[in-house]
């Protein structure tokens, strides 16, 4: 991380661009979290005072996501069956959703592309879940969590600029800019930087906040400290797997190729110590989830 921005760099970045507050359920739940062990009770009854949140999660919970041998008609019961971490996962995701963009003032090439990129998020976040779970790198929640915020600074500047989503693609197509560069180059921010003030305001972990940062930043990472390794090379190098395995770049970019996983495959590949066979695989995992692309460029 850099050296903190003044409150003058910060009023810059943030020009036009309101933060909103962090949706209720979601502070509520995080204190609930806090006390050891946490009163599921509460926990229960906080989840089942938002119906449309409600309704979600127990409809995440009879997915075929999970297999359950039978129905979900309770928070209760889905923490009991799915595990209380998976529920507050699906909050967050729901909460986020219905709290960070305001529809009914984007148009509706707009609207489409966000549905598409809330999807493209979820799909991450359960994908770099199953890296992590799989390869024993990290904790596997937090992994959900870094791939659900780690782009949330996307819709904030959709609302924002009534061209973003041509120059995100723009961004995707060039081969000699980073993505976040090319955000910089037309709006003086990015969707990382964002990202990582919306994270700090609504009390994310610190660790998800600067992963959120560095998102772009991983081969410049690799490439000064693949030797000494650590915890943020091993949630950003599952993270970009995750993305390439789920095609961000054809969601958010709108090209074939992945230009960016291009850059860094071998270097990802070499840290993680996986072999095409093990992408292959996981490929194949994410095709029988209905996750993501069977042939990534």
């Amino acid at each position: 991380m850099q050296a903190s921005p003044s409150e003058n760099d910060i009023a810059q970045i943030l020009r036009g661009i309101s933060i909103p507050p962090q949706p209720q359920i979601m502070a509520d739940l995080q204190m609930a979290q806090a006390f050891d062990p946490p009163d599921l009770g509460e926990i229960s009854q906080l989840i089942s005072r938002d119906v449309s949140v409600c309704g979600s999660v127990i409809k995440v919970a009879n997915s075929p996501y999970y297999g359950l041998n039978k129905p979900v008609t309770s928070i209760d019961q889905a923490i009991m069956l799915i595990g209380l971490d998976a529920v507050i996962n699906t909050v967050n995701g729901v909460a986020t959703r219905k709290n960070l963009v305001d529809i009914s003032k984007l148009n509706e090439m707009d609207v489409m592309f966000l549905n598409r990129f809330w999807d493209g998020a979820e799909d991450t976040a359960k994908i770099a879940q199953l890296i992590s779970n799989q390869l024993q790198i990290e904790n596997p929640n937090s992994m959900y969590l870094i791939g659900l915020f780690h782009n949330a600074g996307i819709p904030l500047l959709v609302q924002s600029y009534p061209n973003y989503r041509d120059v995100l693609a723009e961004a995707y197509t060039d081969t000699e800019t980073s993505i976040t560069a090319t955000e910089d180059k037309h709006f003086n921010t990015n969707h990382a930087v964002l990202g990582y003030y919306l994270a700090r305001s609504w009390k994310m972990p610190l660790f998800v906040c600067d992963a959120i940062t560095e998102h772009h930043n991983l081969q410049r990472l690799l490439s000064e400290g693949a030797s000494s390794g650590g915890p943020m090379l091993n949630m950003l190098c599952i993270l970009k797997l995750a993305e390439h395995l789920v095609g961000l770049h054809s969601i958010l970019g709108r090209h074939e190729l992945d230009l960016e996983w291009q850059c860094l495959e071998d270097m990802v590949m070499a840290y993680l110590g996986l072999t095409h066979d093990d992408i292959d695989d996981l490929l194949q995992i994410c095709t029988e989830m209905g996750i993501g692309q069977q042939n990534p460029g």
